[in-house]
């Protein structure tokens, strides 16, 4: 008799405490969805941060696993009103990790500046559809983008190292309702391009 034998029988009935720690690990439920930085990017630019909806609601619903106290479309399409509380939350798993560990990031702040440039984008849109301020207004939300696009970019890092996942392995590849949605976003990016083009250098066309 080996060995290994030996030790089984000698300890038949001795819990392998350190195999069912990493299935617990493996098996408990994702709070937060996990994005590849350079998948995120293309999906928020390519679609004119449209995506942004949608990485709300499924960071949402993912919490609603848990939690079972949101409404997840809600909080997708009004993402102005709870985004300061997804962030906190995110921070809060980070904190309460154990151990505890640390991400460099204002999750108020960053919150903040979501809301700002979201409302001065949207209030942009709509007097540009009553030709109110043009071509400020038309221009503002092209350039609110981009802090939109920054602040999201940084808290979805926060996200994937909440996840043990800060390289967002487990979600890098383009399915084909990204791509579906990517074409859409260039055939708007185009519309939208050729529209500032018409403001800015040829407003007779109008």
């Amino acid at each position: 008799m080996n060995t290994t034998d030996t030790a089984v029988i000698e300890n038949p009935y001795k819990t392998p405490d350190a195999r069912v720690a990493d299935a617990e690990e493996r098996l408990s439920p994702t709070l937060f969805y996990v994005v590849a930085p350079r998948k995120f990017l293309l999906l928020m630019i390519g679609t004119f941060g449209l995506y942004s909806i949608y990485w709300f609601y499924e960071n949402w619903a993912l919490l609603n696993r848990k939690h079972k106290a949101y409404w997840p479309v809600a909080r997708g399409i009004f993402s102005i009103f709870f985004a300061h509380s997804l962030f906190a939350e995110v921070d809060r798993v980070i904190r309460g990790s154990d151990p505890p560990r640390k991400f460099s990031w204002s999750p108020s702040t960053l919150a903040t500046i979501y809301v700002v440039s979201s409302l001065i984008s949207n209030i942009c849109d709509r007097l540009s559809m009553k030709d109110i301020g043009s071509p400020v207004t038309d221009l503002l939300p092209l350039a609110m983008l981009v802090p939109t696009v920054l602040v999201l970019y940084r808290a979805q890092h926060a996200i994937n190292f909440a996840e043990g996942d800060p390289d967002g392995a487990r979600n890098r590849t383009l399915t084909a309702a990204n791509i579906f949605w990517l074409v859409l976003g260039a055939v708007w990016w185009l519309l939208i391009l050729v529209g500032t083009y018409i403001t800015l250098f040829d407003p007779d066309i109008q």
